[in-house]
């Protein structure tokens, strides 16, 4: 064979390992929205009782929202492990979460003090349906700036793979090249208070130009950032459910997607200073490749 036909065959060969792996990208991609947030729209009214967790809201089943978790810290093998931030599960191995959840001088990259626990509507009880994995890696955004909260968002690979049933279950995450068609109804918070009660509350989203305004968050809120709430505060996620899910179901697909990432609690349940989001439509392309980049290739902390 000359040297043409030899490059023309590396050429194909070159093609041929591109087109697969655009077919794994989008493989994996694509799976981020099949089977995914089965659960039938809420329609839940506010009620307030402020506690630290989590602001408001009223108690729920997780059976109702079977995605969301409680991501537990020990500092050590002797003590407890107690709540440090939320997260929502969108694989049977994979839980979405913010990356400031991790970044903290005590140690708090150290997988071996982490655990995820779903299926708990108390976290207090031992319940038989609770399911609890060690936490086996984490994927963190490589362009996450802690000053202003860009790109605050974060994988965590559990060691054990979940079982999904009634009370233990996925959410979709929106693709942003699709996110037009998604006609967004009820929107909801939930979360666990200092009780370990899970609780749950419909919120507004609110615009950008609003969030913005010097009464309310002075210009923190950027484009692929916004905020949510109520107009009257005592609705919120507060700083140890950095990371949970603002949840959205969309009527032309009977789903929940995972419309924003809770990534700001400075103030909680305070009126004109609601949570911010990250908007996780943005970052759909990113969380595909990460998956499928650490099953490929393993992880080096930071993608």
């Amino acid at each position: 064979m000359n040297i043409c036909g030899k490059f023309l065959c590396l050429a194909a060969v070159g093609s041929l390992c591109v087109i697969l792996y655009l077919g794994v990208i989008e493989e994996a991609a694509f799976d981020l929205e099949i089977d995914c947030g089965n659960r039938e729209q809420k329609m839940t009214f506010p009620s307030e009782s402020p506690v630290k967790r989590f602001v408001g809201g009223v108690p729920v089943n997780i059976s109702d929202w079977p995605w969301v978790v409680s991501l537990q810290f020990s500092p050590s093998g002797l003590a407890p492990f107690t709540q440090l931030c939320s997260g929502s599960i969108i694989r049977k191995d994979w839980v979405l979460t913010a990356s400031s959840c991790f970044y903290d001088p005590h140690n708090l990259r150290n997988v071996s003090n982490w655990r995820v626990v779903t299926g708990s509507s108390q976290l207090n009880d031992h319940d038989p349906y609770v399911q609890t994995s060690a936490v086996d890696d984490f994927v963190l955004n490589k362009d996450y700036h802690p000053e202003s909260s860009s790109n605050d968002i974060a994988l965590v690979k559990l060691t054990t793979p979940l079982i999904f049933n009634g009370t233990v279950d996925r959410v979709c995450i929106p693709d942003r090249m699709n996110v037009e068609k998604y006609k967004y109804g009820t929107c909801h918070i939930a979360g666990y208070d200092d009780y370990g009660v899970l609780k749950e509350n419909p919120v507004a989203i609110f615009s950008n130009s609003l969030c913005n305004m010097r009464t309310w968050l002075k210009y923190k809120v950027s484009a692929d950032m916004f905020c949510a709430g109520t107009t009257y505060g005592g609705v919120d996620g507060c700083k140890e459910s950095v990371g949970g899910p603002l949840m959205c179901f969309v009527p032309t697909t009977g789903r929940h997607y995972v419309r924003g990432l809770r990534i700001v609690t400075k103030k909680c349940g305070v009126i004109r200073r609601p949570n911010i989001y990250l908007q996780v439509s943005k970052y759909y392309h990113w969380i595909a490749r990460s998956v499928d980049h650490y099953y490929m290739y393993g992880n080096n902390l930071q993608h």
